[in-house]
C-alpha cells in the first residue's frame, strides 16, 4: 500500500467529484468566478495528483463578466459512461438571493482534456447537480430551490431522467428525499441492489458533513442513515475541519474511497479563519454489517493519512506509517456551544465563531462584519500564541536592469523540467511527495506523460520546503530576515514557468499546446498547465487570457498588461493570479511601468475577492504636500508604491511612499500564520511597506457576505480612463511552505 497526505490538492480546491475510468482517478473542482473553468486533476493512485484540463467552453459565450463574487462555475459533477466523461454544473449569477439566478449545463467529451461539447441547458431546479448513468440511462439529480416568502432555500432533492442524446426531460421530475436539515450536492451510486446516496449537509461552513441515505428504487423512497459518514464539527480542534460535499469511487481491487473538501484554519480573536479555501482530501471508506458505509479508521472525522492502492506504476506514493488515522495538533479555537449534538447553520448560531451564523450558502443570516482595524491585532502578532516572522533585513536584492532596444533573454537560462531544485538540495526522487511536503509552483514546461502508462511524472516540491522539525537551510527562501544573495537577479530564481509565446508552427518538444488553448483559433498563448502540472499555473477573472490586454512577445521574458478596470470590478480586470498552498508563503515580482495619473497602477496583491484584498501598487500622486486635487495633467507629482487594503465596504490606503520608478522595482509580500507583510526592493536594498495586516481576513469566513474561493498573490494593472497604459512584469515567484 501506499499513503497520501491530506489535503492531497492544497489551497483553493473546493467541491471535488471524483470519478474511476481505466487505470486513472479523475477529480474535478469549482472555478467560480474563475478561468480556467472547471479544473480536473488525475492520479493512479488516489496520493500523487496531476493536472489534466480544464472544462473549456464551460462558461456559456466564454465569458463569466459581471458575475458576483463567488458567483459562476459551482460545484461541477464529473462521470463516466464507459465511452465519454460527462460533466454537469451550475452557473450561479445570484448570490445571497432568494433566487439564485441559475442555469445548469451539461457538457461531454472523450478526454478531460477536451474537447468538450458545448454547454447545454437542462432543467435547472437549483445548484450542485448530478448525473447518473444505469444501462443507457442518464438521470439528472439536484437540490429544489423554493424561492417564495417562507419558502425553503433546500426544499429537497430531486431528480429528472433526460434523454441521452437531447438531454430533454423524459417525464416528469420526482422528489427523492426532504430533510429538516440543510441537504445539497446529492451523489448517486448503485451497490447490492441499494442505490445510495450520498448527500452534503450543514452548509459548507465549520457545521459541514457528509449523510448518506439509500433505497432500492432509484426514485424512493429513500432512508437516512442515523449517522453522517463524515463531519468534524463536534471537534473543534481536529485539524481538518469542514469536512463535507463528498462522493465515493470503487478502485479495480475492490475497494472505497471518498473524496471531500476540507479546510485547514487559522486561529483568530473571532474565531477560526481558513485563508486557502476550501480543499480536497480523500478518505478510505469501508461497507458495515448492514450495508452503510464507513470510514475505515473507525471514526466520522477526516484522517490525515490515508494508505491508499498501488499507482499503475508499481509504486507507493511515499513512506507508508503504520497507521492509516493520525491525529495531530491544531490551532485551538472557542468550543462549540450547546450540547455537542449535529448542528445547522440555518438553525442555529455558529458555535466556533459566538454570535456569529455558521456559513451557508443560502442567504439567510448573514455573518456580521467584524469590527476593527485590517491590521494584525496585538501589536502586529497574529493570534493564537503564533509568533511573526522577523521583518526582513535590508538586503542586496537586485532587480533586472531596465530594458533597452535590442534587449534578449538571458542565453542559457531556461526553466528546469521534472522537480523543482531546493536550495542546498535535490531533485525530488520521483517516487512521490514528503509526506508532509506540498507543492505550490507549477512545474516548468515539459511534455506530458500519456494516459496510456509510462513512469509517473515525478513530484514538484516548492525550493526550500522541508517536514516540520527538520532544519531549514540557509538559502530557505522563507527563513525571515534571509539575506539574499548580492547581485542576483530576480528572473534567475523564477521556479514559475511565465504564459509563453507560441506561433502557428510546430511546437518545441519541451512545450505543450494544453487545453487553455481554444481549438481552432491560432494558438495565442502556450499553456504550461499541460497534463503533468501539479495545477493551473495562472488563474484569470471572469474572462480567459486574451490578447488584447496580456502581451508576451514584445519584450522577452517579460509579461506586459494593459491596465483595464480597478480590482472592485465584476467585468474586465486585467489580473493574473496564483493558489496560495500553504500558511506561510511569500510572492514576489519585478515591475516596470511609468504611471502618469493616479487612474493608472500596477503591482502584486493578495487577492480574496473584488470586496476582499490587499494592493501594492505602483502608481502616481501629487507632488509633496499638495492636497489631493486630481489635476495631473498639469505636469509634476511623483511616483509612489501605496499600500491598499479592501475589507468589503471599506477601502483605506494604508501607507504611501516615494519610489524611483526609472527602473524595475521587485515587490513582494510575505505570509506567516495569518500575518502579511509587503516590501520592495530597489538598488539592492528591501524596505518594508505599512504594518503587519491580518491575512485571515482573506477568508471564507471574514465578513457579512457569503464567500466561498480562497486567497491568490496575484498581478495587475489598472488604467481607468484610457485603456492603454501597460505595465511589465518579471520574475514572479510563488513560495508555499508547510508549517
Amino acid at each position: 500500500m501506499a499513503e497520501l497526505v491530506n489535503p492531497v490538492i492544497r489551497g483553493f480546491a473546493p467541491d471535488p467529484s471524483l470519478v474511476r475510468a481505466g487505470d486513472w482517478y479523475y477529480l474535478a473542482t469549482s472555478s467560480f468566478e474563475w478561468f480556467p473553468t472547471i479544473p480536473i486533476h488525475r492520479s493512479r493512485d488516489l496520493a500523487r495528483w496531476e493536472y489534466a484540463g480544464h472544462v473549456e467552453g464551460a462558461a456559456p459565450g466564454g465569458s463569466l463578466a459581471g458575475v458576483p463574487d463567488s458567483g459562476g462555475i459551482w460545484a461541477p459533477s464529473l462521470s463516466w459512461d464507459g465511452t465519454r466523461f460527462w460533466v454537469t454544473y451550475a452557473v450561479v449569477r445570484s448570490v445571497g438571493t432568494p433566487y439564485f439566478d441559475l442555469d445548469v449545463h451539461v457538457c461531454t467529451a472523450p478526454d478531460v482534456a477536451g474537447p468538450w461539447t458545448a454547454p447545454r441547458r437542462v432543467p435547472s431546479h437549483g445548484f450542485d447537480p448530478a448525473l447518473f448513468h444505469e444501462e443507457g440511462r442518464l438521470w439528472l439529480l439536484n437540490l429544489q430551490n423554493d424561492h417564495r416568502p417562507g419558502g425553503r432555500r433546500f426544499c429537497g432533492i430531486v431528480a429528472t431522467e433526460l434523454n441521452p442524446s437531447t438531454l430533454t426531460p423524459v417525464g416528469g421530475t420526482r422528489l427523492l428525499l426532504q430533510h429538516d436539515r440543510l441537504i445539497e450536492g446529492p451523489k448517486l451510486l448503485k451497490r447490492n441492489g441499494w442505490y445510495v446516496l450520498l448527500l452534503a449537509e450543514g452548509g459548507t461552513g465549520f457545521e459541514h458533513g457528509v449523510r448518506v441515505a439509500r433505497s432500492r428504487h432509484l426514485t424512493g423512497p429513500y432512508e437516512l442513515d442515523a449517522r453522517p459518514l463524515l463531519t468534524s464539527r463536534d471537534d473543534p480542534s481536529w485539524p481538518l475541519q469542514k469536512a463535507g460535499h463528498a462522493e465515493l469511487v470503487h478502485t479495480p481491487d475492490d475497494e472505497w474511497y471518498l473524496g471531500h473538501l476540507t479546510a485547514r484554519p487559522l486561529p483568530t480573536p473571532t474565531g477560526p479563519r481558513c485563508p486557502l479555501g476550501r480543499e480536497t482530501a480523500i478518505q478510505a471508506v469501508t461497507w458495515d454489517e448492514n450495508d452503510w458505509p464507513r470510514l475505515r479508521h473507525g471514526d466520522c472525522r477526516p484522517a490525515i493519512r490515508v494508505a491508499v492502492p498501488r499507482g499503475g506504476d508499481g509504486q507507493d506514493a511515499g513512506e507508508p506509517e503504520p497507521a492509516d488515522f493520525e491525529p495531530a495538533p491544531a490551532p485551538g479555537r472557542p468550543e462549540p456551544s450547546g450540547d455537542g449534538r449535529e448542528r445547522d447553520p440555518a438553525h442555529s448560531g455558529n458555535p466556533l465563531a459566538p454570535g456569529r451564523p455558521g456559513p451557508s450558502r443560502d442567504g439567510r443570516d448573514p455573518k456580521p462584519a467584524t469590527p476593527g482595524d485590517t491590521s494584525t491585532p496585538d501589536n502586529s502578532t497574529p493570534t493564537g500564541n503564533t509568533p511573526t516572522p522577523s521583518q526582513p533585513d535590508p538586503t542586496d536584492d537586485q532587480e533586472p536592469e531596465r530594458a533597452t532596444p535590442g534587449d534578449t533573454p538571458t542565453p542559457g537560462r531556461s526553466a528546469p523540467s521534472g522537480g523543482v531544485m531546493a536550495p542546498g538540495g535535490s531533485k525530488s526522487s520521483g517516487d512521490g511527495p514528503d509526506p508532509e511536503s506540498t507543492t505550490a509552483d507549477a512545474l516548468a514546461p515539459g511534455p506530458p506523460k500519456s494516459a496510456g502508462g509510462g513512469p509517473e511524472p515525478k513530484s514538484a516540491t516548492t525550493a526550500g520546503v522541508l517536514p516540520p522539525g527538520r532544519p531549514r537551510p540557509a538559502g530557505d527562501p522563507l527563513a525571515p530576515g534571509r539575506p539574499e544573495p548580492a547581485g542576483e537577479d530576480p528572473e534567475s530564481k523564477t521556479t514559475t514557468a511565465w504564459p509563453q509565446p507560441t506561433g502557428n508552427g510546430p511546437e518545441p518538444e519541451s512545450a505543450t499546446t494544453g487545453a487553455m488553448l481554444t481549438p481552432g483559433r491560432p494558438a495565442l498563448f502556450r499553456d504550461s498547465l499541460a497534463p503533468g502540472r501539479s495545477e493551473p499555473s495562472w488563474y484569470t477573472l471572469r474572462s480567459p487570457v486574451d490578447p488584447s490586454w496580456i502581451d508576451l512577445t514584445s519584450r522577452p521574458g517579460w509579461i506586459r498588461l494593459r491596465g483595464r478596470h480597478g480590482p472592485d470590478s465584476l467585468w474586465a480586470q486585467s489580473l493574473l493570479a496564483r493558489r496560495i498552498t500553504e500558511h506561510r508563503a511569500e510572492a514576489r515580482v519585478s515591475v516596470e511601468a511609468r504611471p502618469s495619473t493616479f487612474t493608472q497602477a500596477a503591482g502584486l496583491l493578495l487577492w480574496y475577492n473584488t470586496a476582499a484584498y490587499f494592493a501594492l501598487d505602483l502608481t502616481w500622486a501629487e507632488p509633496e504636500g499638495e492636497e489631493q486635487c486630481g489635476q495631473q495633467w498639469q505636469g509634476g507629482g511623483r511616483s509612489v508604491l501605496a499600500l491598499t487594503v479592501r475589507d468589503e465596504d471599506e477601502t483605506r490606503r494604508v501607507t504611501v511612499m516615494d519610489v524611483d520608478a526609472s527602473g524595475p522595482l521587485t515587490l513582494g509580500v510575505g505570509v506567516e500564520r495569518g500575518a502579511a507583510r509587503f516590501w520592495y526592493a530597489h538598488h539592492g536594498t528591501r524596505r518594508s511597506v505599512g504594518p503587519a495586516l491580518d491575512f485571515t481576513r482573506l477568508s471564507d469566513d471574514h465578513g457579512s457576505r457569503l464567500r466561498f474561493t480562497g486567497a491568490m498573490a496575484a498581478i495587475h494593472a489598472v488604467d481607468l480612463v484610457g485603456a492603454s497604459f501597460t505595465a511589465d512584469f518579471t520574475g514572479f515567484r510563488l513560495d508555499c511552505a508547510p508549517d
